[in-house]
């Protein structure tokens, strides 16, 4: 550390009741602050011309809060500006996303199903309640899923067919039938019908 060493201060200290971190933390503050009012980048380079750039990051914020920390500090522009080069930020936005789906892929679908820009993707027992609703069987079904998939770019909608077809398979009689009721008494007395259909649960251990 050679630029350290010619200091008159002792920054390197780390031992119990030194203040070389104390002076470590001022000295990093003034090399910040004087960039920041001349407008510059604190940066430095590595003996083989690598560059790299220190931001200014908050630390340990609040989930609820991260809109305004990320906006105050423009975490995410800064970064992309620095690390990626070019001004396209629909590219580098890109390049992000990919690498989040890469990395963090469950969490990332899961996040976006929460916010309602990915659908979810419909259990056995929702696709059979989806399928009866619109009156459709599985031939119907898988051109539906085709759809999707050819003009809305979106591969899976729905748990496969083979769990599908296991619903309902050794667990005996499937009863159905229509349940009428009254929407909404204060309104009228139209009734609309719901299908419903049940299992026995104890046939699965017979």
């Amino acid at each position: 550390y050679s630029m350290l060493n010619t200091l008159n201060i002792d920054v390197m200290t780390r031992e119990d009741g030194s203040n070389g971190r104390r002076k470590f933390e001022a000295l990093a503050r003034d090399l910040h602050n004087y960039c920041k009012e001349r407008g510059e980048e604190l940066s430095f380079e590595t003996w083989n011309n690598y560059k790299y750039v220190l931001l200014q990051l908050p630390v340990e914020k609040p989930l609820n809060e991260s809109d305004k920390w990320f906006k105050k500090y423009q975490l995410i522009e800064k970064t992309l500006d620095t690390v990626l080069v070019g001004d396209d930020m629909a590219a580098k936005i890109q390049c992000m996303l990919e690498y989040i789906v890469m990395r963090h892929g469950d969490a990332a679908r899961d996040a976006l199903v929460e916010m309602g820009m990915l659908p979810k993707v419909l259990d056995v027992y929702e696709m059979s309640a989806t399928m009866e609703a619109a009156n459709i069987g599985i031939t119907q079904w898988r051109q539906l899923v085709q759809c999707f998939k050819e003009y809305m770019n979106i591969d899976k909608i729905s748990v496969s067919e083979d769990a599908w077809r296991k619903l309902g398979s050794d667990v005996g009689e499937i009863k159905t039938g229509v349940f009428s009721y009254v929407k909404n008494k204060k309104k009228g007395t139209r009734k609309e019908n719901a299908v419903w259909w049940s299992m026995d649960p104890r046939a699965e251990f017979e």
